[in-house]
């Protein structure tokens, strides 16, 4: 709507709504265009997609660990629980492993062979969040290129009109010079010079006349010179 009224009129209003707008509208395209660019070099490096996925980077740290360090509360609790109650820890994306009974279901789970399906899901959803910012970024694009439109659609409309105020300028300057041409005779005749046609009235109006028409005539050939240099 701002650009709309903008378009339909310009004034300091509505200029000053669409650079507030315009203001906001690159920073947050820098944002988007920031985690656009991250998402992007996740996709494109499994390594750290790899990282991403921390349950598998927490089992392999809690596996690494050594035995003998566990408290003797953690002790217990391994003790009274069964190993066929202790439920395998289960992958935020979706669980995909193999089921075991005991001690091992943990190890099945987390099986080496595991890692392209981790990596598979990880990137579908990284794709699915990449999809998505990328539309927005995308649309901010968009009104951006569309914003820059309408600022050159206004520069050619401020240009056209002052296109016309200089035509108008050359059309009264050139009817200044052909009056200009009129008043020095004028003056001539206003001089105190005895020329024996003064005291005629007949004389005064054929002057008058044929001042009046040289002057006309002076102006249209002007701007018929000024056509024909394409001056306007």
């Amino acid at each position: 709507p701002a650009l709309e009224a903008l378009r339909k009129r310009v004034d300091n209003v509505n200029l000053e709504r669409v650079r507030r707008m315009k203001t906001r509208l690159v920073r947050i395209t820098g944002r988007v265009s920031k985690v656009r660019e991250e998402i992007q070099r996740y996709l494109d490096d499994d390594s750290d997609m790899r990282d991403m996925y921390l349950t598998r980077k927490a089992h392999s740290e809690d596996a690494s660990a050594p035995t003998g360090t566990q408290t003797r509360g953690d002790r217990q609790q391994l003790g009274a629980s069964s190993p066929s109650n202790v439920a395998p820890p289960r992958s935020p994306l979706g669980m995909h492993g193999i089921h075991v009974q005991g001690d091992a279901a943990q190890h099945a789970f987390f099986d080496v062979l595991d890692d392209d399906k981790d990596l598979q899901e990880l990137e579908d959803l990284l794709e699915t969040y990449f999809t998505h910012i990328d539309s927005t970024y995308r649309s901010l694009n968009g009104l951006n290129e569309y914003i820059d439109d309408l600022e050159d659609l206004i520069e050619i409309e401020l240009d056209s009109q002052r296109n016309q105020l200089i035509k108008l300028e050359l059309i009264l300057t050139t009817a200044t010079l052909s009056l200009t041409c009129f008043s020095v005779v004028v003056g001539i005749f206003g001089m105190n010079i005895k020329n024996n046609i003064e005291t005629e009235y007949s004389m005064f109006l054929v002057v008058v006349i044929l001042g009046t028409i040289a002057t006309i005539g002076l102006f249209l050939l002007l701007l018929r010179v000024c056509r024909w240099y394409k001056l306007f």
